[in-house]
């Protein structure tokens, strides 16, 4: 109970802020569409010029005083040392999780290479446009020697081409993440860790993506990852959409339903971004899924039916110093008095200067059954991510 009134009471500190200036975050700032700064239309990878001096001016931190054109100019690859041609993009990227897990009971840590990748994105003129990635990925320390041999430490996660024939229009072909959606970067949050959205979870396909001022469409048709083995790649499709309800406030739905030999997945979600004051924000969605999933012989057949929910705000205090809120909740299967999973908890992120983000989450979760709770579990995470 002490620890609910605890982040009952830092919940509305936070939303109690009202000092801040300079760094507004994604909507807090204006910024509705990942294509703005982003080479993929539905975020993440490469981002481009124009977004790496947004990053550099107004969401980093100023730690050694720069004026706004030497951080602008310092913005690039490698620190600006070394023009590319306009044409070409490289991108570096180390991001590392410390976890802390069990603080109430016995604790124990553990130290996690989450991301370590290059990436190149290219255009051709103002029509074609090109990206790729290749990165390290641990594997468990479970695997035999063969096993690790087999699957290799290498990945990609993203190689595709597009082609824009007009303005806001664009149609992609490869490897990309699955158009379904919030596309928050908290990879162990319910509307992507269990909903098999996560980290490594991209498919080959087609997107086709339509923005324009008032809100952006995409359907998302894939084959699942084709070096899989053919009855286990997740094939189906998705839906995404989003509309400007008012200034700053975008709301939208998703659609999905993925299919192979052992497991078919519908899943519909509706979500909303809400600018909150000057550089700050509020994210939400709320899903429901069905899941069939049959044993490897085919001899069975398993079903389950839940819904999941994510809230999270994000507050500005001083340029390049964010306080955020997170709320969840996962219900894995209605029938059979199947357990209800809360978390919730702050977080601290900080950007010193450009390239540089250190984020600290205190989270704590709660299992409740039907007849039984367990008790409530803690885990601080240390994160940090570095980009070139």
């Amino acid at each position: 109970m002490k620890f609910l009134f605890f982040l009952v009471a830092l919940s509305l500190l936070l939303c109690w802020q009202k000092i801040g200036f300079g760094y507004p975050a994604y909507i807090g700032t204006g910024y509705s569409s990942c294509l703005t700064c982003h080479f993929n239309p539905m975020g993440n990878g490469p981002i481009n010029t124009y977004g790496r001096a947004v990053q550099a001016t107004e969401m980093s931190g100023n730690l050694f005083g720069q004026k706004l054109e030497q951080l602008a100019e310092g913005s690039g690859f490698l620190f600006g040392i070394g023009s590319l041609p306009e044409w070409l993009q490289l991108q570096g990227s180390y991001r590392g999780l410390y976890v802390g897990r069990s603080l109430q009971a016995t604790p124990s840590t553990r130290y996690l290479v989450m991301q370590a990748e290059g990436s190149i994105a290219m255009t051709f003129g103002k029509k074609f446009r090109a990206s790729a990635s290749v990165g390290y990925v641990p594997l468990p320390p479970s695997l035999s020697e063969s096993q690790a041999k087999q699957l290799g430490n290498t990945i990609s996660r993203e190689h595709y081409i597009g082609f824009l024939p007009e303005k806001g229009v664009g149609i992609y072909v490869g490897l990309m993440d699955t158009a379904f959606g919030l596309r928050v970067p908290d990879h162990n949050a319910f509307i992507r860790s269990v909903q098999l959205l996560n980290i490594n979870d991209q498919t080959h396909g087609i997107l086709f993506h339509r923005d324009w001022a008032k809100g952006e469409f995409a359907i998302h048709g894939f084959m699942g990852k084709l070096f899989q083995e053919s009855n286990a790649r997740q094939k189906g499709g998705s839906i995404f959409s989003e509309f400007e309800v008012l200034e700053n406030f975008r709301a939208g739905a998703s659609l999905l339903y993925t299919f192979s030999d052992f497991r078919k997945r519908q899943m519909f979600a509706g979500h909303g971004r809400l600018q909150m004051g000057k550089g700050s924000s509020l994210l939400a969605e709320i899903g429901i899924f069905n899941q069939e999933l049959s044993s490897f012989d085919m001899s069975s057949k398993t079903q389950n039916t839940g819904i999941f929910s994510f809230l999270q705000s994000r507050h500005l205090f001083v340029k390049g110093f964010y306080g955020l809120m997170t709320f969840e909740n996962y219900i894995e299967t209605f029938s059979q008095g199947g357990s209800r999973v809360y978390r919730a908890g702050p977080s601290l992120e900080y950007l010193p200067f450009p390239k540089i983000e250190i984020r600290v989450d205190f989270l704590g979760t709660q299992v409740m059954g039907l007849t039984s709770i367990t008790p409530s579990s803690y885990t601080a995470q240390v994160q940090s991510h570095v980009w070139l």
